[in-house]
């Protein structure tokens, strides 16, 4: 049964645990390890170009030598808030893309792409719709690789047959998402945190928007959000800078024309609740709030490091509290998503369903200990190595650094944000980590969302009986 309540009872915090005082960069016995330096962070710097073609996109470029690759990817601010009266729209007209284009059907594009060993991928989200394209740099298979996604990109077919099919998948998706309670709790809570907002419709629309969509609905969303000044182009590879700006303006040529997206607008006022849905086997639980934070805030690094500090691996605080001293869970982690208008952070955990309350309780009383009291030293350097480690194993891909550049453009940020993002980091201090949570994060707040079977409540077992 589902229940709502106005606000959550939230818990005064008596004490809290002690934090970690060990050294987390004592590699023990390993030799070789004792020789990494993880203090001397390695520089990220690039000589990233940009620039503005001739219709209006933007357009980056980072010369890269060591491998005979091209990476390319264009992010259209397309995405699902664009939907309108018509959810699904945006799915259905990036899914349609290579669903034939111009003189080829879908098979013959395919085709095309395998003859020339060149990799093809699409992906929509709730503030972009993002293409990739990998292949040789060596003119002869990058110039008919970029013509080929200039043909997809700008003659879409959009035919009945074709898209019939991407019809019924995106039916078949919906519907197994809403036999999914997980996935249907998941969607209650954007629908909360961003009543009335675009950001709390599923990127893939529902069924009655899916069903109703017809081909001059995607032409028309095509010939707007597809737009040469609507998009981020990132290059990334074995090129010249003539090369690579030759390249963007073919891209650029092959787009409809004169047409840009209104920025998000913010969502409106959000109020704390409690729901609770009936399911079978464990209790999964989600505490919930609004995070409007921007990469370019001023906190944003050290919010990230809060966050890992609270739930991103196994010898996170909740982690440490939760499995490892008293096995109520297999696993709980604490998510910041930020899209333009505003984020969510969500953490989620599983739990007997008998310990649900207790466990909120303590989750809570656990986020408030470090907004009170901060971390230890050695708690921040250790998920400031793990994030630099995660960063730098990222940045070492091409095709990674050129969805960053589009990424970056599109939240305005400055070309050289990964190397600014990594020195922020570094310069964080214990000190700085509880101001800073406090200023973003409110545990009254939280709303509490749990799906599982109805059971009578406990309280927690003693440590000594865990």
């Amino acid at each position: 049964m589902n229940t709502d309540q106005p606000s959550l009872a939230t818990t005064q915090v008596s004490s809290c645990p002690a934090t970690p005082a060990a050294d987390p960069l004592d590699f023990g016995t390993l030799a070789s390890a004792q020789r990494i330096d993880l203090v001397q962070l390695p520089s990220l710097k690039r000589n990233v170009r940009r620039w503005q073609t001739a219709h209006g996109g933007r357009a980056s470029f980072v010369e890269a030598h060591e491998l005979d690759i091209l990476d390319v990817v264009l992010r259209f601010d397309a995405g699902s808030r664009l939907d309108g009266d018509s959810p699904g729209l945006a799915a259905a007209t990036l899914y349609m893309l290579d669903q034939g284009a111009g003189d080829y059907d879908a098979q013959g594009l395919a085709s095309a792409l395998e003859d020339l060993g060149a990799q093809f991928s699409r992906e929509v989200h709730a503030d972009h719709a993002t293409l990739s394209l990998r292949c040789l740099a060596t003119p002869a298979v990058r110039e008919p690789a970029v013509q080929l996604l200039a043909t997809l990109l700008g003659r879409p077919r959009f035919a009945a047959s074709a898209m019939d099919k991407i019809k019924a998948r995106l039916l078949a998706h919906l519907s197994q998402l809403d036999s999914n309670p997980a996935s249907v709790m998941q969607r209650a809570i954007l629908t909360h945190v961003f009543a009335d907002h675009p950001y709390a419709a599923h990127v893939n629309g529902t069924t009655a928007g899916v069903q109703a969509l017809a081909a001059q609905d995607l032409h028309a969303f095509h010939g707007r959000a597809y737009s040469a000044n609507n998009v981020e182009i990132a290059l990334v590879g074995n090129l010249s800078f003539a090369q690579a700006q030759a390249l963007a303006q073919t891209l650029s040529d092959a787009l409809p024309q004169h047409w840009a997206a209104l920025p998000p607008a913010p969502p409106q006022a959000y109020e704390a609740t409690r729901r609770d849905w009936p399911g079978a086997g464990s209790t999964q639980a989600v505490l919930a709030m609004p995070l409007p934070l921007r990469p370019d805030d001023a906190d944003y690094e050290t919010v990230l490091l809060g966050c890992d500090i609270l739930g991103s691996s196994f010898d996170s605080r909740l982690m440490s509290e939760l499995r490892t001293r008293r096995s109520l869970t297999y696993s709980i982690r604490v998510t910041p998503t930020l899209w333009r208008a505003g984020g969510v952070l969500k953490v989620e955990w599983d739990v007997a369903a008998e310990y649900t309350e207790a466990s909120r309780r303590l989750v809570l009383e656990l986020i408030d200990c470090l907004i009170e009291q901060g971390p230890s030293p050695a708690e921040l350097t250790r998920v400031l190595n793990q994030r630099v480690v995660q960063l730098l194993l990222k940045a070492a891909r091409n095709d990674q650094r050129a969805a960053w550049l589009t990424e970056h453009g599109q939240w305005g940020l400055p070309a050289d944000y990964l190397a600014e993002h990594l020195d922020r980091l570094a310069a964080v201090t214990p000190q700085q980590v509880a101001p800073a949570l406090r200023r973003w994060i409110d545990t009254r707040r939280m709303s509490f969302f749990s799906i599982g079977p109805q059971a009578a409540q406990q309280r927690l077992p003693d440590l000594d009986d865990a």
